[in-house]
């Protein structure tokens, strides 16, 4: 059962194993000000392990995994614990859980709905997904993208809803030095390491970060190659590896928690999506003064300034090689840019910012009880985050 006097937050998220929006509510979770909200959250999925994070900071996590075909029955359980804890806002994350949140939410009347849009890739979505999100956007008070280009592509009545907000970061733990982390990997002390965190799913475009190692080992006989991530294509990228040959250069680690240490152990950050929302591996590496190439996609150009605190360049095999090589050979550059990263990233992603950012939204939104008839074209809204 709700408590009286704070403000009560329903989360309802697909599923709570590691990704970049579940890292968000994490974040979120552990730095908001619960003496003024009480949050709980619902998973729509089994456990994983951001559940059991999220339930060793003191909230209470539900989950209602999919059984069978009957997904009615979801949606009722779903109703049953807006009903019983009786939120004054839900937020959800993705379409599914939007879908399912909303429906459950306006069926018990709960006086603000949130989501969020993480890609700017809408136009691209087939017929049926943009429709389905237009349908949820018309329910919603309000719509967290956490880059301004995720904006850019919406249809322009919905522009007004659209709250932008950014992903925020804080330090990943380092337990081990460099040398025992890079001997532990069996990677030479002296080496130029390339890496990269995430899950391996098409998005991702890992097959493009082993093209760029084969062209990088071909000039750099001391170049190393680290890919740390599990997921659906795992098979698919060490047969790649196989094939090209760069079974003792390129390291796969699967799926690990030890991201800070392995971070450490990295000469530059390589990211080769085709999709992205706001990265936090990006975020996470440039923290840690790790310079960053990546592909301009997403929001990746307002992490990283090109030039300035690392490199954006097109999402082609070529130009990213043709920048890790420029890095590979200056590490003056390596320095400065992985500095400038550093500082960029502690003056304005602050997670501590970044809450309280959407504290403010959570605020305002309950103040003024936005009607959900459609929103005129209008800019869309920019949360400022404190400095």
């Amino acid at each position: 059962m709700a408590s009286a006097g704070r403000t009560r937050i329903l989360y309802v998220i697909s599923g709570l194993t590691r990704g970049g929006a579940e890292r968000q509510l994490y974040l979120l979770l552990k730095h908001m000000d619960r003496a003024a909200f009480e949050p709980a959250v619902v998973s729509l999925g089994g456990p994983g392990p951001v559940g059991e994070a999220i339930r060793d900071l003191g909230v209470p996590v539900t989950e209602l995994p999919r059984r069978g075909r009957l997904e009615v029955r979801r949606l009722a359980a779903l109703h049953r614990i807006v009903r019983a804890f009786r939120p004054h806002i839900l937020q959800t994350f993705m379409l599914a859980d939007t879908l399912y949140g909303f429906a459950a939410g306006r069926l018990a009347g709960v006086p603000v709905l949130l989501t969020s849009r993480r890609t700017d890739r809408y136009t691209e979505f087939p017929r049926l997904l943009r429709k389905l999100n237009e349908v949820a956007w018309r329910w919603a008070d309000a719509i967290i993208c956490p880059s301004h280009r995720a904006v850019s592509h919406v249809p322009a009545r919905f522009a007004a809803r659209h709250v932008v907000i950014p992903n925020g970061v804080e330090p990943l733990p380092v337990r081990r030095d460099r040398a025992a982390v890079r001997r532990s990997l069996g990677i030479a002390p002296d080496a130029f390491v390339v890496g990269t965190v995430g899950r391996l799913v098409p998005a991702k475009n890992h097959a493009r970060f082993v093209e760029v190692a084969g062209a990088v080992a071909a000039r750099r006989p001391d170049a190393a190659f680290l890919l740390v991530g599990g997921g659906q294509l795992e098979a698919d990228i060490r047969a790649m590896v196989r094939e090209r040959g760069l079974d003792g250069r390129v390291v796969m680690t699967g799926e690990r928690t030890d991201v800070g240490d392995l971070l450490g152990a990295m000469d530059v950050f390589l990211l080769t999506s085709d999709r992205e929302g706001l990265c936090n591996a990006v975020m996470e590496a440039m923290l840690a003064g790790v310079p960053c190439v990546v592909t301009d996609v997403g929001g990746n150009p307002e992490l990283v300034k090109d030039g300035e605190s690392g490199m954006v360049r097109t999402p082609a095999a070529p130009a990213l090689a043709e920048a890790v090589l420029r890095l590979a050979s200056n590490g003056s550059l390596r320095r400065s840019l992985g500095e400038a990263g550093r500082r960029r990233m502690e003056a304005e992603f602050g997670v501590g910012a970044t809450t309280r950012a959407t504290e403010r939204l959570y605020r305002r939104l309950l103040a003024a009880r936005v009607p959900r008839s459609p929103a005129p074209a209008e800019r869309p809204a920019v949360e400022k985050v404190a400095r």
